[in-house]
């Protein structure tokens, strides 16, 4: 029990002294962005979302909470395929959507893709320093609770 409030103070620290590190930053110049030659088309954004979804490291824990979903809905095999390409699709679908929307819509493309660039191209410095002084403050108020009950 100790080890665990141990190991809460010190997230909470580290937490804490990142976000005075990113709030005392938030007023320095960003350094500019540098674009990769390379342009990604529509079907090339959904491969590369599809691979995102099964490569990364959370798609692990994806997949075994899928599997023991799936798992848990019956015991024959028919419901497991039909329960696990309702998964696929739901993790594929979004890609799917707005690769079919891009050229359909051109207006919902240009308002998508300046609101990516102003996401982009923002300092968000201050509000990362924030979020990460509040999750300290969370952590070590959960320790402090823990050494107090």
């Amino acid at each position: 029990l100790l080890l665990t409030h141990s190991i809460d103070i010190f997230a909470g620290v580290v937490l804490l002294l990142a976000g005075v590190v990113m709030w005392s930053r938030r007023k320095l110049p960003q350094r500019p962005h540098r674009v990769k030659g390379s342009h990604l088309y529509p079907r090339k954004a959904v491969l590369e979302g599809y691979l995102n979804s099964s490569i990364g490291v959370s798609s692990v824990a994806t997949m075994y909470l899928a599997g023991r979903l799936v798992s848990s809905v019956s015991h024959s095999p028919v419901e497991w395929i039909c329960a696990y390409a309702i998964f696929v699709v739901s993790m594929v679908g979004p890609y799917l959507l707005i690769e079919a929307s891009w050229n359909k819509y051109p207006r919902f493309a240009h308002v998508m893709t300046d609101g990516f660039h102003r996401l982009k191209t923002a300092n968000l410095r201050g509000l990362y320093g924030v979020l990460l002084g509040a999750a300290g403050c969370v952590f070590l108020g959960l320790s402090l609770r823990g050494f107090l009950a």
